[in-house]
């Protein structure tokens, strides 16, 4: 081996033994700091309090449900499960307020409860089958409260059809729900249908109370009633205004007996004229019949 080899070699290993010695100094150093570091507060170094029930827990004295059959069966109307479709399960328990309780003991009853289900049995395999959209001239037969009802519980479909497309995302079946026939998107697009159709018929009520409204108070201008107005001479006004309207109904119907009774006179005459120039068999007038006339004169003057 030359000399300049030997040389090099030997000034690599002394610069290698400096670094690793400088590395050590730097973690000695760094390790001598850490204490500085660390933080001397009396909060963290007190002991972590014991987990406790709650005040209201500990009085109420009932027991939360342990699995979600135990609270379909406590709490069948409980909020949330309104987001679910519904599954109806059967479980056989001798515990009839905490069916999971009795699984194993004494004598089992079956116990039936609606379970929530994000996704149903139903929602894959042959296409589901749904009702069509309510139309506008079937909504205008209902009263406002029933449509109120009606629009809230397509609300609750349309929260559960909701439910069911998120969870099928989420683990991943979008594509085999489409070759399956689930057609949630179509079922939610008509729900909407019925829902914007009752709003529509709620703003044709709004709308045509609001026109009613107005022209009520436009007539009641015209006939002399001031709206500002006290309200005793308001109702002294409208008293007035009816009276007035009766007199003229009073004599419209004079009036119209009156021509009634001038016509009946004019067919009785042209009957009699009639009657002289034909002979002795007259015929009724226009199909009407001279004693007829005479009946309904004296109806008249009655």
């Amino acid at each position: 081996m030359s000399v300049p080899l030997l040389s090099r070699r030997m000034a690599s290993c002394s610069i290698s033994n400096r670094t690793a010695s400088a590395s050590t100094k730097h973690v000695s150093h760094a390790l001598n700091l850490a204490p500085a570091f660390s933080t001397s507060c009396k909060a963290s170094q007190a002991p972590i309090p014991t987990p406790v029930m709650p005040q209201a827990q500990a009085e109420a004295r009932t027991e939360p449900p342990k699995d979600l059959f135990e609270l379909a069966v406590r709490y069948p109307r409980h909020p949330l499960l309104g987001f679910f479709e519904k599954v109806t399960n059967t479980i056989y328990s001798s515990h009839p307020f905490h069916p999971s309780k009795g699984v194993n003991k004494g004598t089992k009853q079956p116990y039936g409860a609606d379970l929530p289900a994000s996704v149903r049995d139903s929602d894959f395999g042959t296409p589901y089958q749904w009702g069509r959209s309510w139309k506008v001239p079937e909504l205008r037969t209902k009263s406002s409260v029933v449509l109120h009802q009606l629009w809230y519980t397509c609300l609750f479909e349309c929260n559960k059809m909701a439910t069911t497309n998120a969870e099928i995302r989420r683990v991943g079946l979008a594509r085999n729900a489409e070759q399956a026939g689930c057609n949630i998107e179509k079922r939610k697009h008509s729900v909407r249908k019925t829902m914007a159709r009752i709003k529509f018929v709620l703003n044709e009520r709004r709308l045509s109370l609001q026109q009613a409204i107005k022209e009520a108070k436009e007539a009641e201008i015209e006939d002399g009633v001031n709206v500002e107005e006290e309200p005793a001479e308001a109702e002294k006004s409208v008293r007035l205004t009816r009276q007035q309207r009766i007199k003229k109904l009073k004599k419209l119907y004079k009036q119209g007996q009156s021509l009634e009774e001038a016509k009946l006179l004019e067919q009785v005459n042209a009957n009699e004229l009639l009657a002289q120039e034909r002979g002795p068999d007259p015929t009724a007038f226009d199909g009407i019949a001279e004693a007829e006339l005479r009946q309904k004169i004296n109806a008249a003057d009655a």
